[in-house]
């Protein structure tokens, strides 16, 4: 992005900054693509990023629910695999409950490609790993998504 700044203060100032946003930017872009049904763009746009950004749980999530939307359920979960690895590798930590919450799901569900829906908001938030729109859009057996049609 400032490749043709030649300026160190602003390197050291801004870049961090302006690499958060562009990453925020990327995952508000990734959950609506998601909601809209485009699951194979959210892997297409995501996965580098990923690569890139392992810590990004909320970033590592969209990707998994985008591959398993996508019909890729064992990418999916090499995704999740991979996140976790590095986590306690790197960090010493395990993946935030919503992360593992959500591999479970996708370990649990025959996961079919759905139709896109309507957003309940126009910019989600981000800020907060929320990934119970999956289990909706893939409820058990016996039990009706509490999503309207």
């Amino acid at each position: 992005m400032l490749a043709n700044v030649d300026s160190p203060a602003l390197w050291r100032d801004a870049s961090g900054r302006l690499t958060e946003q562009y990453l925020n930017a990327k995952e508000v872009s990734a959950s609506v693509s998601l909601r809209l049904g485009r699951h194979s763009l959210v892997v297409e746009e995501l996965s580098d990023l990923v690569r890139a950004h392992p810590f990004r749980e909320s970033m590592v999530g969209l990707l998994m629910a985008g591959q398993a939307r996508s019909g890729r359920r064992a990418d999916a979960l090499a995704t999740y695999a991979t996140a976790r690895r590095a986590l306690r590798d790197e960090l010493g930590i395990d993946p935030s409950v919503a992360l593992q919450e959500l591999h479970l799901q996708i370990l649990r569900h025959p996961v079919i490609p759905s139709q896109p829906r309507p957003m309940h908001r126009a910019f989600p938030d981000v800020s907060k790993p929320d990934f119970d729109w999956f289990a909706q859009e893939v409820p058990e057996r016996g039990r009706r998504s509490s999503h309207p049609a």
